[in-house]
């Protein structure tokens, strides 16, 4: 059962990418300028496809984690869904989450 909940998600957010890439390339929303659409309407697909080609092309026939795999995916779904959605124009939060005075996420700055 959690396999199969796994599998769904992995399904929604891989294809939900994908779906939102190209509807980015053919909307042209004004919102999407100078972010690289482009660019990563070819890389990202490459990115998330990674994982189940080495586990498909594995002389050793590695097991092929569907829950890993949706964490990997996750991330690329999320940037461009805030691009789409334009929340990183819009809600100040959702841009700088992360951001630290450093410029940096990680490690945090030392007090």
């Amino acid at each position: 059962m959690v396999d199969r909940l796994w599998r769904l998600a992995l399904h929604v957010v891989r294809w939900g990418l994908v779906a939102m890439l190209v509807g980015g390339l053919i909307a042209d929303l004004e919102r999407l300028d100078g972010k690289g659409w482009l660019v990563r309407t070819l890389t990202f697909p490459l990115c998330i496809a990674v994982a189940p080609l080495l586990s498909r092309w594995s002389e050793r026939r590695i097991a092929y984690y569907t829950a890993a795999d949706t964490c990997i995916v996750a991330p690329f779904f999320l940037d461009i869904g805030g691009n789409m959605l334009g929340l990183y124009e819009s809600v100040e939060l959702f841009a700088t989450s992360c951001m630290r005075p450093t410029g940096r996420c990680w490690p945090p700055p030392s007090r």
